[in-house]
């Protein structure tokens, strides 16, 4: 089952939807048919249910917009997306806190020399 949470934050409200401990998601509150689109596609019929603070992680993403930068730290996350969009997000999670990579070396430690079309989403 899919939980969802709504977030306050100082830059909108957010919707959080998480399952078995993992973020599936974080989006503006206002991206509602984009959320939606996005359940179908990924899980089906698969039910959203509200719960307050599933799992832990809107406690994370209120510290975090507290001011608490490394409060989303090991976040478990799930974005779904194609291989090659996983290995990006997974290589952009490694980057530290306050530290900022260009894509020409993001593409390096990813040793991608161009995007392809089979890469593309």
């Amino acid at each position: 089952m899919i939980l969802s949470d709504r977030i306050e934050t100082p830059i909108g409200n957010m919707t959080l939807l998480a399952r078995d401990g993992v973020m599936l998601l974080l989006e503006f509150e206002d991206a509602t048919d984009r959320v939606a689109r996005e359940m179908k596609l990924r899980f089906g019929t698969e039910d959203v249910q509200p719960a307050d603070d599933p799992f832990g992680l809107s406690t994370k993403i209120r510290a975090y917009f507290g001011g608490d930068l490394h409060a989303i730290d090991g976040i478990p996350t799930d974005g779904g997306g194609t291989d090659f969009q996983r290995r990006v997000w997974a290589e952009l999670k490694r980057i530290p806190c306050g530290v900022t990579i260009s894509y020409g070396e993001l593409a390096r430690r990813l040793n991608v020399r161009e995007l392809t079309i089979d890469q593309a989403p």
